[in-house]
């Protein structure tokens, strides 16, 4: 253990020293390429870029020496990219080690590196190099699905499958994976440095959007939910989000069917109360007994409407003290009545 921090204390030394002698003025002067004699006097807008790019690395290096290597990052970039001067790569890979951004430093030392000139430039710019290198490590995301979006603190780094490894600062590291119709993976993982290789599994599980249905009914009565039996009176449980069959049923009770929506995150409460099955009007019941005791019953009524009919005439005729004879029982003047009852008379 105490091995391993002498030998980072002394790279980050060396580091730190090829940084200095890399970005000191005498240095970079030396490396820049001399104008050939005799050149053409640049143009109006190429002066006007080169000295752009001059008060742009003046005011970098002064915030630098303030410390203040927020201010002078951006600066030392802008003057780059006016001038393309290569020596103040090296600068800005001062600042991001400085603020920690180890990854964003080994990229400008590396560009640096690939444009080295000469052979003990290109020595002390591999030093810086490697010095850097230490300070990160390789890291894996694997995903159980394909194609999900890998952000590494805030960086989109690509998909999954991964190709190659993320070179990732030494530290702490917070990961999301992300992939529509999946809830997000996350994990958080500890980068060793010195170059180790770390490798890292996040699970997506697809999304669900859930609701609860309550139904009530009456005691007995089945509860049917998207064509099955579910309980017997009352139900309650936990669906997707959308449309689903409810059903109520019960003997002799006319059923009860409706689809209902469940929504994302509540509760829908359905209170079912069945009514009584229409049925048709009965159907007229007929006689078992014989025909000709109901034709006997009609005959007997009308034989008595006859009778009631001639008495009464009787009374009601009868004037001048005379009284006529009455009719003879069973006549009615020449109107015989008889009564036919199982055809005898």
């Amino acid at each position: 253990m105490e091995l391993r921090r002498s030998r980072s204390l002394a790279r980050t030394a060396r580091t730190a020293w090829a940084v200095v002698l890399l970005s000191s003025p005498r240095y970079a002067e030396a490396q820049r390429p001399s104008a050939a004699g005799g050149s053409a006097q640049p143009s109006a807008s190429a002066a006007a870029t080169a000295a752009g790019a001059q008060s742009a690395a003046a005011e970098a290096q002064r915030l630098f020496d303030a410390n203040d290597m927020k201010g002078a990052l951006p600066r030392f970039q802008q003057a780059y990219e006016l001038s393309h001067d290569r020596t103040l790569l090296v600068k800005i890979a001062a600042c991001y080690k400085n603020l920690g951004m180890f990854t964003r430093a080994l990229e400008a030392a590396q560009a640096y590196l690939d444009s080295a000139t000469s052979d003990s430039d290109r020595a002390r710019a591999r030093e810086f190099v490697e010095g850097l290198a230490e300070l990160t490590s390789p890291l894996w995301v694997e995903s159980n699905e394909p194609g999900a979006r890998v952000t590494i603190d805030t960086n989109q780094v690509g998909l999954t499958p991964m190709q190659k490894p993320v070179l990732v600062d030494i530290g702490v590291q917070q990961i999301r994976v992300t992939k529509p119709g999946f809830s997000p993976g996350l994990a958080t993982v500890r980068a060793p440095g010195f170059g180790r290789e770390v490798r890292v599994r996040v699970e997506l599980t697809r999304e669900r959007h859930d609701g609860t249905l309550s139904v009530v009914a009456a005691p007995g009565q089945s509860v049917w939910i998207d064509g099955k039996v579910v309980a017997r009176g009352r139900w309650e449980g936990v669906l997707t989000a959308g449309p689903h069959a409810v059903r109520v049923t019960a003997p002799e009770m006319k059923d009860y069917e409706e689809q209902v929506t469940v929504v994302d995150g509540r509760q829908t409460d359905v209170r079912v109360r069945l009514v009584p099955a229409s049925t048709a009007p009965p159907a007229a019941e007929e006689s078992s007994g014989p025909s000709w005791l109901l034709l006997a019953g009609v005959g007997l009524g009308a034989a008595v409407l006859t009778t009631g009919a001639i008495v009464g005439g009787y009374y009601l005729f009868k004037s001048d003290g005379h009284e006529p004879e009455p009719p003879a029982a069973g006549s009615a003047g020449d109107i015989q009545v008889g009564l036919v009852l199982g055809g005898v008379r």
